[in-house]
């Protein structure tokens, strides 16, 4: 009973967590799904395919690039220099702030 008791509190513990960290999620996937738009946008400029891209930034297929334009994943800090160069841009264009940063900047 004392088990399933700790259990029960830590999970509330974690939900509450969780739901105060709501905020900042959502505020990083806006700026994961805005890099995300930016790369596409950028690329269609440049009239680059996707597999254009994945080449100059080291990717072995254009399924990542697709990825980082549907917001699906953000682009790694490792890569945004390369991507930077590939789409001609500022890196800091490109770069989507860990998620600390975003629970930082709502204390």
């Amino acid at each position: 009973a004392v088990q399933r008791a700790n259990a029960a509190n830590l999970h509330a513990q974690l939900r509450a967590r969780r739901e105060a960290q709501a905020p900042a999620r959502e505020a990083r996937k806006a700026r994961i799904a805005e890099v995300g738009a930016f790369i596409k946008l950028r690329r269609i400029a440049l009239r680059m395919s996707q597999h254009d891209v994945a080449m100059l930034v080291g990717y072995p297929s254009r399924a990542q690039i697709g990825a980082f334009e549907l917001g699906r994943e953000a682009l790694p800090a490792k890569r945004v220099a390369s991507m930077a160069a590939a789409l001609q841009c500022e890196p800091e264009r490109l770069r989507v702030p860990p998620l600390s940063e975003y629970l930082e900047a709502m204390e």
